[in-house]
């Protein structure tokens, strides 16, 4: 976080297209073990029943961050040519600052494992570990277990939950990407087509949080993820099919909501791997595999297919699967 907040005030000092090549570089760099760390993190503290929920609560971090980044970007747009700088400038230097600060906060206060968390008594501490049962990963796991990470890799389940996992962050990716140029095809420009995005991400998080506890409440995910990307890819589809700006609104509120399929779908991944070794490459393997969908989600969307981008819509794909039941 500290890192890549530095890099991202840095951004600021670019002036041309290599200089942008090679700062997103080192900001990848940065960010690559963020979503995977923090996945495993949360597989130390909750029991597989209980991880969509809290998944989902740090994945809707995400939806509120794209509602708040567009009621930031409109704000930040009105200090254009402060101290000589563009409004651009601002932003990456306005959106790095608190990511440095909070990486600090982050840094000194958060404990490693239930086992360290100082805000707990000795009993609390003991009934923390306890509760997550022998297969859960814990302090005492070995650092890496050769045997376990080939077991884990050459397990054909592995590779289909990595391309399941793809797909979801192909979709998500071209969202993200192109979420403000949609919004403006609407009809819409400037901070009004900025102030636009904030409604389909307040949607997304009420319906993330939502299935993610449905899911937890009612220990099912395969539905609750196929549910999921039902509603995102007719979103999809409404918006290579539809001219009414209307219509086309109401499909990027569903597309916004592809976090709703991959918070259960995660939750089940860690719940079939046990121990440190297998549960860091069930989490980090699998979305760096997934993190692929960032290079192919922009090649969907060709300048030329613009504004109704049909091609692009109609290729979001609702992959199916079928996986082994959760062990809760």
């Amino acid at each position: 976080m500290i890192s890549w907040g530095i890099i991202t005030i840095c951004t600021a000092a670019v002036f041309n297209f290599e200089g942008l090549l090679a700062i997103r570089f080192f900001l990848g760099i940065a960010e690559a073990g963020f979503f995977p760390g923090v996945v495993m993190y949360l597989c130390y503290w909750y029991k597989p029943s209980e991880r969509a929920t809290r998944l989902a609560i740090f994945a809707g971090s995400v939806a509120v961050a794209g509602a708040f980044s567009g009621l930031l970007a409109s704000g930040i747009s009105f200090l254009n040519g402060k101290a000589n700088l563009a409004g651009w400038q601002w932003l990456f230097i306005l959106t790095g600052i608190p990511a440095v600060l909070f990486g600090i906060i982050v840094w000194v206060w958060m404990p490693d494992y239930p086992s360290d968390a100082k805000f707990l008594t000795e009993e609390e501490r003991v009934f923390a570990v306890a509760r997550m049962g022998p297969f859960a990963p814990n302090k005492e796991d070995k650092t890496f277990d050769l045997k376990v990470a080939k077991q884990t890799l050459l397990d054909p389940m592995f590779w289909m939950y990595a391309t399941s996992y793809f797909f979801m962050v192909n979709s998500l990716n071209s969202f993200s990407y192109f979420s403000p140029t949609i919004v403006a095809n609407l009809g819409f420009s400037g901070y009004t087509a900025q102030l636009l995005t904030v409604p389909p991400n307040v949607f997304a998080l009420v319906i993330i949080i939502s299935n993610a506890m449905h899911s937890d409440y009612s220990k099912e995910r395969i539905y609750h993820a196929l549910g999921g990307l039902t509603l995102v890819g007719t979103g999809y589809l409404l918006l290579a099919l539809l001219t009414n700006w209307i219509g086309r609104y109401v499909a990027v509120f569903m597309i916004a909501c592809t976090n709703a399929a991959v918070m259960p779908f995660l939750a089940h991944r860690t719940a079939t791997v046990s121990g440190s070794t297998a549960t860091a490459l069930a989490t980090g393997v699998t979305i760096a595999f997934s993190n692929c969908g960032g290079i192919s989600a922009p090649f969907l969307f060709p300048k030329a297919d613009g504004p109704q981008y049909a091609t692009g819509n109609v290729s979001q794909p609702k992959k199916s699967f079928s996986l082994p039941s959760d062990n809760f």
